[in-house]
Order: structure tokens, then sequence, then C-alpha cells
């Protein structure tokens, strides 16, 4: 299954997305520019890219797990900066920025053209919301966070 999704370049300097290899779930996600995090900090870093995607999808802005096992390499040692998820909705056509934390206690640099991120198209059904006095009862009830133990 595949959809038709537009992609706009806002710089001269983006690179534009594409999967890596054949069977690949998400497309790689560049920097635009170097980015400085400061410790401890956020920051959407911007891919010079916007996307027309189409009604009825999004898609999910993900970590890369090699990023995610082995960090960045920079000079002599490696940073672990966390790409958080992020969620493109259909009706947005602003620049795509990557959501990225630094976890450490100085700052860091994101070089410009990192394949930081990558993003993941999803069918999202509209769900319709219906106002009820009370819900059906299930197995699980209201037991929330942890409720089925960790082992």
């Amino acid at each position: 299954m595949s959809i038709n999704v537009k992609i706009k370049k806002l710089s001269q300097d983006a690179i534009v997305p594409s999967y890596a290899k054949e069977g690949d779930s998400g497309i790689d996600l560049y920097t635009l520019k170097d980015t400085v995090i400061p410790a401890k900090s956020a920051v959407a870093i911007p891919t010079g890219i916007a996307l027309e995607i189409p009604y009825g999808y999004e898609m999910q802005i993900r970590p890369r797990s090699g990023i995610s096992l082995n960090g960045l390499k920079e000079l002599y040692f490696a940073i672990y900066p966390t790409v958080r998820l992020g969620t493109i909705d259909s009706g947005y056509r602003g620049e795509i920025g990557i959501i990225t934390y630094n976890e450490e206690d100085v700052e860091i640099v994101i070089p410009k053209h990192t394949k930081l991120a990558q993003g993941v198209f999803q069918q999202v059904p509209r769900a319709i919301l219906k106002i009820v006095e009370e819900l059906t009862i299930s197995e699980r009830g209201n037991d929330g966070f942890g409720s089925t133990g960790i082992r």
C-alpha cells in the first residue's frame, strides 16, 4: 500500500527525505542547520521541508534506532540526543521540526544534515465521540498504570 505525499523544500540546503532501503517503514529526516541544544533542554530542529499529507493520515516522527543505541559520534566521544515522538497532522503545512532533548549536563551541537529521525506514515481513523452516562464493564475496569504487573 502506498500514498502520495507532496514535499516542498523550504530551503535550498534541505535534504529531501527518502526511504534508505526497500522495506523500511520510515523516511529519513535530516537537520537543516547546526543546532545547539542547551543542557537538559528540548529544541525543535528544523528540517527545511514541509509536507502535504493526505486527509486520513498522519506522519509520526520517531527516533532512529542506531542513534538511540549508539549515539552520534562527536570527535572522540558519542552524544545521545533523544528524539521525542511527534505527530504531523494532515492539515499542517508548516516546516517539519524534530523535537530533540539533550539529557547531558552540557550543551550539545547537532550538525547540519544529520540523519536524526524517521517519519512513519499511518492511517488514522476519525472517531465519532458520543457522551454516555455509563461505559461497558470490562475485565480491566479502571486499573491503570502498572496494573498488569512487571512479570
